[in-house]
């Protein structure tokens, strides 16, 4: 299970602020929790959340998302999270070792 945050560090509120999780090969995502009143979509390996309108200065947002490793390995989970006040998205990976079961 993965959780994400996102804190509004700035000055000025957020807009239109959308969030995606990639899952690497081997691994499934199963269920995931945003926000109240954020929707998301499960599709393949990916996640994709509703666009949050507005989030106020140094108020935060939470994401929940849980995966399945379908086989043994190092794997890299990203997330990137795009709103209209940056140029390039906020991107982060994490590292998950996943082990077989015996």
């Amino acid at each position: 299970a993965y959780e994400i945050r996102f804190v509004n560090r700035g000055t000025q509120a957020a807009t239109n602020l959308i969030v995606q999780a990639i899952a690497p090969k081997g691994m499934t995502p199963t269920k995931a929790e945003g926000p109240p009143g954020v929707n998301h979509e499960i599709s393949g390996k990916e996640v994709i959340f509703e666009a949050i309108p507005r989030l106020a200065p140094r108020a935060d947002a939470g994401f929940h998302i849980r995966v399945r490793g379908d086989r043994p390995g190092d794997m890299r989970f990203t997330v990137e999270l795009h709103c209209d006040q940056l140029d390039t998205s906020l991107k982060k990976e994490e590292s998950t070792r996943v082990y077989a079961d015996n």
